[in-house]
C-alpha cells in the first residue's frame, strides 16, 4: 500500500498568495468604510454651512454669508478636525441643468465643499496611503424667504417709499433694463418682504418725486412729486403704486422730501392705519440727475425760478417761496440761514429733527443713489449718520448706499430689508 506525501511548505504558499485578497477585503470593510462614515459627516457638515450662508446672503451680503458659512464648518467638525471648505455664490435654478450655476452679480444660492485627506489602514498593502474625501452642498434663498417674510412683518414704524420718477430714469443700464425698470422690480420685491401688517406692526406709503413740489405754481401732474399712496398696512396699494408710476421731467430731490415729511404725518395716513409710536422711515432712491429748486419767478426776488446759489444768500428767498411745513422745526422747508447746504439737505435735516430719541421715534433715513451719475455727495448727506445693523462689514455707518446696477439695488434693498429694518424697528 502506498502513502501520498503531501509536499511540505504548500500551506505557506496558499497563505502567501491568498493575502492580497484577505486584505482586499479587509480594506473594502475597513477603509471604504471609514471613509463612508466621513464622507457622511462631510455632507453634512457641507449641508448646514450651505443652509447658514444661505440664510445670511438673504439678508447681509456675500461677506457676512461666508463667514457664517465658514463659522458652521467650524461647528461641525469631521473625524474630530475641522473640514476645509471652498464656498462659492452662484445662482439657484430647480428648472435648469446644473441647478447651480457659478457667479453671477445677483447670486441667490451658496455652495459649500467640505473636505478632508484621509489616512487610511489597509489599502497601505496596496501603496495607497491616502485619499481626498469632498462632499458638496448647495441652499438657496428661496428656502428662508418665507422665515425672513415672516420676521419682517413684525416690523414697527410708518415708512415711506421715496422714489425718483424723472426722465432719467429710462436710461439704459449696463445690465439691460433700464433704471426704471430695475427700480419697479427692486421697490415690489422689497414690499413682497415686509408681508402682510397686523394692527400693530407697519404702514408703507409711496411719494414719487420729479421737477415739482404738488400743487406749486406750475400745476404739471406729469413732473409733479406727488403722494400717490398714504400711509396704510395694506402693501398691494404700495405695489401697485409703484408698477404704475409714470417717468419724466427732471430731479428735485428737496421736492420728493417735502412731500415725504408731510405725507409721514397721523393725519396724512389713511384713517386708522397710522403705526402709533412707531418710528418714521424714508427709502429715498434716485439718480441725482440734475437736482435743482423750481421756483415761481413772480414770488422770486430774483425774477427766476430758482434763487441764488449760494444757500446763506438764497436763504430769505427759499423762505419766501417754498411752502411752509408747519411740523418742520424750522417752520419751513428751506435751509438754515447760516448753513451753505443744498436746499435738499435742509429739509432733510429737518426730517432728522423730529421726533423723540428717548422714545425712539426720530425719523430715519435710507438714501441709496442709483446708477453712475453724479449725486452721490448729496445722497449721503441726505442720509442719517448712525445705521443700525449695517451689512458687509461697511465701516461707513451712515445710512448710505451706491447701487451701480438694477441688481445692486434688488440686493441693498433684500438687506434693508431683511436685517437693517428689522434690527431698526423690531
Amino acid at each position: 500500500m502506498k502513502h501520498t506525501q503531501r509536499p511540505h511548505g504548500v500551506v505557506l504558499v496558499l497563505v502567501a498568495l491568498m493575502l492580497p485578497v484577505i486584505f482586499g477585503f479587509a480594506m473594502l470593510v475597513v477603509d471604504l468604510g471609514y471613509l463612508w462614515t466621513v464622507r457622511n459627516q462631510l455632507q453634512n457638515t457641507a449641508d448646514a454651512a450651505a443652509l447658514a450662508g444661505a440664510q445670511v446672503l438673504l439678508s447681509k451680503g456675500r461677506a457676512e454669508a461666508e463667514i457664517a458659512a465658514r463659522d458652521y464648518v467650524q461647528r461641525n467638525p469631521v473625524q474630530g478636525r475641522t473640514a476645509d471648505a471652498t464656498i462659492a455664490f452662484g445662482t439657484w435654478d430647480s428648472e435648469r441643468s446644473p441647478q447651480f450655476a457659478t457667479g453671477g452679480d445677483d447670486p441667490n444660492a451658496v455652495q459649500v465643499i467640505a473636505h478632508t485627506n484621509e489616512q487610511l489602514f489597509f489599502a497601505r498593502f496596496f501603496h495607497i496611503r491616502n485619499t481626498d474625501v469632498a462632499a458638496t452642498g448647495v441652499a438657496s434663498q428661496s428656502q428662508f424667504a418665507a422665515q425672513i417674510a415672516a420676521q419682517s412683518s413684525r416690523i414697527r414704524g410708518n415708512i415711506m417709499l421715496v422714489l425718483d420718477r424723472t426722465g432719467s430714469m429710462e436710461f439704459v443700464t449696463k445690465e439691460g433694463p433700464t433704471r426704471r425698470e430695475g427700480l419697479v422690480q427692486a421697490t415690489k420685491e422689497f414690499l413682497k418682504m415686509l408681508g402682510p401688517g397686523t394692527k400693530s406692526s407697519r404702514a408703507v406709503g409711496v411719494v414719487s418725486f420729479a421737477n415739482y413740489y404738488e400743487g406749486d405754481f406750475f400745476n404739471d401732474p406729469t413732473t409733479e412729486s406727488t403722494l400717490d399712496v398714504r400711509l396704510s398696512r395694506d402693501i398691494k396699494e404700495a405695489e401697485r403704486a409703484v408698477s404704475t408710476m409714470q417717468f419724466a421731467g427732471g430731479t428735485c430731490t428737496m421736492c420728493g422730501l417735502i412731500e415725504a415729511m408731510k405725507a409721514n404725518q397721523p393725519q396724512t395716513a389713511k384713517p386708522g392705519n397710522w403705526v402709533k409710536n412707531g418710528r418714521p422711515i424714508y427709502i429715498v432712491i434716485s439718480d441725482g440727475e440734475a437736482n435743482f429748486l423750481p421756483l415761481d419767478p413772480q414770488k422770486n426776488p430774483t425774477g427766476t425760478t430758482d434763487c441764488p446759489v449760494d444757500p446763506k444768500v438764497a436763504a430769505s428767498c427759499w423762505k419766501t417761496v417754498l411752502p411752509p411745513i408747519p411740523q418742520a422745526p424750522m417752520g419751513y422747508a428751506g435751509c438754515y440761514p447760516d448753513k451753505a447746504e443744498p436746499p435738499a439737505v435742509c429739509v432733510a435735516d429737518q426730517i432728522k429733527a423730529m421726533g423723540d430719541p428717548k422714545k425712539k421715534t426720530q425719523p430715519i433715513i435710507f438714501s441709496i443713489h442709483y446708477g453712475n451719475s453724479d449725486g452721490q455727495s448729496l445722497m449721503r448727506k441726505i442720509a442719517s449718520d448712525e445705521c443700525p445693523n449695517k451689512f458687509d462689514g461697511d465701516p461707513d455707518k451712515k445710512c448710505f448706499w451706491h447701487a451701480a446696477q438694477p441688481s445692486d439695488l434688488k440686493q441693498i434693498l433684500k438687506k434693508i430689508g431683511g436685517s437693517v429694518l428689522i434690527g431698526l424697528v423690531k
